[in-house]
């Protein structure tokens, strides 16, 4: 096994042991308070301890698991890891930005924050749940103020239980805080690290990588965790509905039977044969008084039963000869009969079984119960009328709703949370960082530096998910590691071609040179020249659209050919000794005719873009003025190619400063005088500009090769 993997497995082992051991504090905790009645739980410093250390999930798996395992000595515990799970978020939250626990304001204004929440929330919580203060010490502490003050419940309840939960902050802070600072700081950072399946990215990085994604309409991580938190909700909604369906669907049918039980007890209480006797007393006998007593001890005894009465039918309608739900009734009184009754009866016959309906409201559900009572004949003498509801369905709703959610939202949130911390940690992480990194490659360009740095960085990920994008990286390492070495290979190759071509291009040009006996070392000075104001000019921000690493790199290579088409000058007019005539001038200036035609011959031969074609540019036209009265075209301004520009001032001044068989050489600051009047006339202005600006350069160029200057 590596030791990286042994590594990972040993801070995945402190993780493991970091929320036991807080889980097993919160239950501790709470089980002291709990067994001695306190008035504070303390069931959450392991909680903090936990978000502190080791981050979201861990502080969220603390919350939860304790609140579910407390549940063993309070039912209640489980409605209140929602306010744990949002402990553990401000936790994480806190130390996110910026805040410690060593500062006492930041300490302060963290229990002040967490202790009111919790209380105002356990109130709200209590007053559902329990419909008041759990533990009794509160609930005497609630009783006193309220009678001591005469101030509604609540808002006192409320009061009472943010001070105390301030006390339990402060207590559960301070005992989280002595704990982490007991625990070494590796141990912490191993722990915050466990997580990673690549190596651990900083803060800069994580923002880093969001800022590279800004430009995506959206991420994979987004359209991930929509689809799944809407799955999750739907979910969520249906198993709930079903689970209320459920339970309502089992209220009513057990309400239905205790309604039957009911009705064979009141059936054994009633002496079908005394029916007419009990008719005829008017109720004041005393066995229809205890009969009735009876049937409403019967009837308040039994749950959902909202009426219980002994009715008698006839054609005209009913009349009640017991009724125990207190209503004003008149024996042997016929009274209409109501909907639901009118159903029992609406073929015409007497009903001899037991009928019901159902009725249902938005807030209630009803069922009329028809319980026929026969004499020895088996004929019906009179009915058992019933009606059982399960009422005030809203009200049960909303708490069914509430409880599900306090119990069902942390839970969520736990998964929602270790859902998303896989897939940072598998997939969005890992391909982010590579893709990071690929950018970062592409955009290297030619720079084998560049590529080699951004190689030793994607290596430097050491990714290990153990799936398919664990591969991928492997891939994109060997890949990029062969991309980087095949430049690298092909640089090599390039720099011994570009070689091999400029000592072409010098042995091209000193059989020019050799041809003139004027020109010594002119091919040099022109090149060193050429580099010194290609330099300036990109140091003062001119044509910077133009000048380019590969611009500069071509016209230095290019700067010997630029009188290349001297070669077609015949030796008597090239190599004269006196002053040329008129003729003979005109001749001298088709070398740059004949310059242009051969440059443009080799490019045709090489073909595609290369460094030919600005040495082209500069053999034709370095001999054309700023003011257009130049040749061979007489070009003015910028029309003039850039390279031409640069060459005529390399070339006018070292014509001046060197010695020609015709004129001695003139002094450098002669030569730079004469090169400022041209300047905006002869020359480029620019150009002369950055010249001038090298003065110190240019002068070390001169005295190397015109010792006499």
């Amino acid at each position: 096994m590596s030791s990286s993997s042994q590594k990972t497995k040993q801070n995945a082992g402190y993780r493991v042991i970091l929320v036991t051991v807080c889980i097993l504090m919160n239950f501790v905790l709470a089980f002291i308070t709990t067994a001695f009645n306190l008035p504070v739980y303390l069931d959450t410093a392991g909680t903090i301890i936990a978000s502190y250390v080791g981050g979201i999930l861990p502080g969220i798996l603390t919350a939860v698991a304790s609140n579910f395992l407390c549940s063993v000595f309070d039912s209640h515990s489980i409605y209140y890891s929602m306010i744990s799970t949002c402990i553990a978020l401000f936790t994480v939250f806190f130390t996110s930005k910026r805040f410690t626990f060593r500062k006492s304001t930041h300490t302060l204004a963290y229990i002040v924050t967490i202790g009111a929440f919790s209380g105002i929330v356990s109130s709200l919580i209590q007053w559902e749940i329990s419909s008041g203060p759990e533990k009794s010490v509160v609930y005497d502490m609630l009783e006193t103020t309220v009678g001591a003050t005469d101030y509604p419940r609540l808002p006192v309840f409320i009061f009472i239980n943010i001070c105390l939960n301030l006390v339990d902050k402060a207590a559960v802070t301070a005992m989280a805080m002595i704990v982490m600072f007991l625990i070494p700081g590796r141990i912490r950072a191993s722990i915050r690290d466990s997580f990673w399946k690549q190596s651990p990215l900083s803060n800069e990085e994580i923002e880093s990588i969001r800022n590279w994604r800004k430009d995506l309409k959206t991420t994979s991580k987004r359209r991930i965790t929509t689809t799944f938190l809407g799955a999750f909700l739907i979910l969520t909604f249906f198993l709930s509905t079903v689970a209320l369906f459920i339970f309502f669907e089992n209220e009513k049918e057990e309400t239905i039977s205790n309604a039957f039980v009911t009705a064979k007890y009141a059936e054994n209480l009633i002496d079908a044969t005394k029916v007419s006797a009990y008719m005829r007393s008017d109720g004041n006998d005393s066995e229809y008084k205890q009969l009735k007593r009876s049937l409403s001890i019967l009837k308040n005894n039994t749950p959902g039963l909202d009426e219980l009465s002994v009715i008698r039918v006839s054609e005209d309608g009913f009349s009640y000869i017991f009724a125990t739900n207190d209503k004003n009734v008149t024996i042997n009184e016929v009274l209409p009969m109501s909907h639901e009754m009118q159903y029992f009866f609406s073929d015409g016959s007497i009903p001899e079984s037991v009928q019901y309906v159902f009725s249902s409201k938005v807030r209630n559900w009803h069922a009329h119960i028809l319980y026929p009572i026969m004499d020895g004949n088996r004929n019906v003498v009179c009915y058992l009328y019933m009606i059982t509801s399960v009422s005030n369905l809203k009200a049960y709703f909303i708490s069914f709703v509430v409880k599900v959610f306090l119990v069902l939202a942390p839970v969520i949130a736990l998964i929602f949370i270790y859902a998303l911390r896989v897939m940072d940690i598998y997939s969005v992480y890992p391909i982010s960082t590579m893709a990071e990194s690929l950018d970062r490659f592409a955009e290297a360009g030619n720079s084998q530096e560049a590529m080699d740095e951004n190689v030793k960085r994607l290596r430097g990920l050491e990714i290990h998910t153990g799936d398919e994008v664990e591969k991928l990286y492997r891939s994109l390492c060997r890949m990029t590691s062969n991309q980087s070495e095949q430049m690298r290979n092909n640089t090599r190759l390039s720099d011994s071609t570009a070689r091999m071509q400029d000592g072409l291009i010098i042995t091209m040009a000193d059989l020019v040179e050799n041809r003139d006996s004027d020109t010594g070392a002119h091919i040099q000075k022109t090149a060193a020249y050429v580099k010194i104001i290609v330099e300036g000019l990109e140091k003062l921000g001119y044509y910077s659209e133009k000048i380019t690493p590969k611009f500069k790199s071509d016209i230095v290579r290019s700067a010997p050919l630029h009188d290349i088409g001297k070669i077609n000058i015949p030796d008597y007019v090239l190599n004269k000794p006196g002053k040329l005539t008129d003729e003979e001038y005109e001749i001298i200036k088709t070398h740059t005719v004949y310059g242009k035609k051969i440059m443009e011959k080799a490019i045709d031969t090489v073909g595609g873009e290369n460094y030919l074609k600005e040495a082209r540019n500069m053999a034709a036209y370095h001999h054309e003025r700023w003011d257009g009265k130049g040749y061979p075209e007489k070009l003015h301004g910028e029309v003039i190619p850039l390279s031409a520009r640069i060459m005529a001032v390399a070339d006018v001044f070292d014509a001046l400063t060197s010695p020609r068989v015709y004129k001695p050489a003139f002094p450098i600051e002669k030569a730079l005088e004469m090169i400022m009047e041209g300047s905006g006339t002869q020359f480029d202005p620019k150009c002369v500009e950055a010249f001038m600006e090298s003065l110190p350069e240019i002068k070390i160029i001169v005295k190397k090769y015109n010792q006499n200057v």
